[in-house]
């Protein structure tokens, strides 16, 4: 199942008590402060749920598209990662189906 910004919304307000509204705003400010922090090279770490933080990849000399089958240099960039904190990992294989 996937969640959408409005779906994660609705259950804030309703684990809370306030208004949609209210929780939509507030989970967009969220959202946003975590991208701007992750666009600045910063960490983000949730205490208890994970750490998001940006790697920077290597650039190949060579990748092949595999339709047209053309060489093209792929250039460095930056990716984000998360790393889920000890709750959730714990919880995950707790989780798991024997």
């Amino acid at each position: 199942m996937t969640l959408a910004r409005r779906q994660i919304a609705k259950l804030v307000s309703n684990q809370t008590g306030c208004t949609d509204d209210l929780a939509y705003r507030a989970v967009g400010a969220l959202f946003d402060s975590m991208r701007e922090t992750l666009l600045l090279g910063d960490r983000v770490e949730i205490r208890g749920f994970g750490t998001f933080e940006v790697k920077p990849t290597k650039g190949k000399p060579a990748a092949r598209n595999p339709r047209t089958n053309e060489i093209t240099p792929v250039p460095p960039h930056r990716l984000v990662r998360f790393r889920p904190g000890k709750i959730i990992r714990e919880d995950m294989k707790k989780a798991m189906p024997s």
